[in-house]
């Protein structure tokens, strides 16, 4: 893994020196997060997230093309689940993280000849951000970091007057999350590794003026149960893993385009 992200890190310094078009992307998204055991919701987080970021990309004429964005997001969102005795709590979710992704799309037709154009991208990405239960009453909130690394494969159409669309399928490769349970007076964070499953996405964008574009985009992510492992506290031993989760965006954005 660390080969892979200096690989990245290594592209992310030299493509956007090549691009063609650089631009600056903010917007929002409803957001929801869902952890299951077996059919059972166990808890569920809604609410709006805001995020701003930058992008790179190649020219639109080129048979293949390149795009490099990062984005930086947060927000707090309401949670709705229960205590780990099955008492059920409400309270507040803070989260913060940031995405990276580099995608290559080939194009069946050059822009300039056709008025469409049909394109197959393959993008590799790296998320990571922070979950942050907050406090209430006699109930203490806790941290949870994750860092996910993931693949898309997925269509492209690129039509007249502006507009294109995508959509394709997600899969990470490269999961962990720490869960931060010494504040809750266990001796040690563990480390869970959830295990990938394959999801959706899409987008729609348009092109208002030379400068400036919007769009909306469904983003998500499925993770089936971790493997359990062993957390020690007050002399005694649990037992402790991450259940089946859910991940969905619905999300807004305007660019700028340098």
């Amino acid at each position: 893994m660390r080969r892979f992200f200096s690989t990245a890190l290594l592209l992310a310094a030299l493509l956007p020196a090549q691009a063609e078009e650089l631009r600056v992307t903010f917007g929002s998204e409803y957001f929801t997060w869902r952890e299951y055991d077996g059919a059972s919701k166990l808890l569920e987080e809604t609410g709006l997230r805001h995020f701003v970021g930058l992008a790179a990309e190649s020219g639109p004429q080129a048979d293949w093309a390149y795009g490099l964005r990062s984005r930086l997001y947060l927000g707090q969102v309401a949670y709705d689940g229960q205590t780990q005795s099955g008492v059920p709590h409400t309270t507040r979710t803070d989260y913060l993280g940031w995405t990276a992704e580099l995608d290559f799309t080939h194009r069946f037709l050059a822009a300039s000849a056709e008025p469409y154009v049909w394109g197959i991208t393959v993008s590799l990405g790296y998320d990571s951000w922070l979950r942050s239960l907050h406090d209430k009453g006699d109930v203490y909130g806790y941290d949870e970091r994750y860092d996910v690394g993931y693949g898309r494969l997925g269509a492209v159409y690129s039509g007249d007057h502006g507009w294109q669309l995508q959509g394709g399928v997600k899969l990470p490769f490269y999961t962990r999350e720490e869960v931060g349970l010494t504040r809750l007076g266990f001796d040690s964070d563990p480390t869970l590794k959830p295990k990938p499953d394959y999801s959706l996405y899409a987008a729609v964008s348009y092109r208002l003026n030379p400068r400036w574009d919007m769009g909306g985009y469904y983003d998500s992510y499925r993770f089936r149960p971790s493997d359990s492992a062993l957390v020690s506290g007050g002399g005694s031993l649990y037992s402790v893993y991450q259940p089946k989760s859910q991940q969905d965006s619905i999300g807004f954005y305007l660019n700028y385009r340098f």
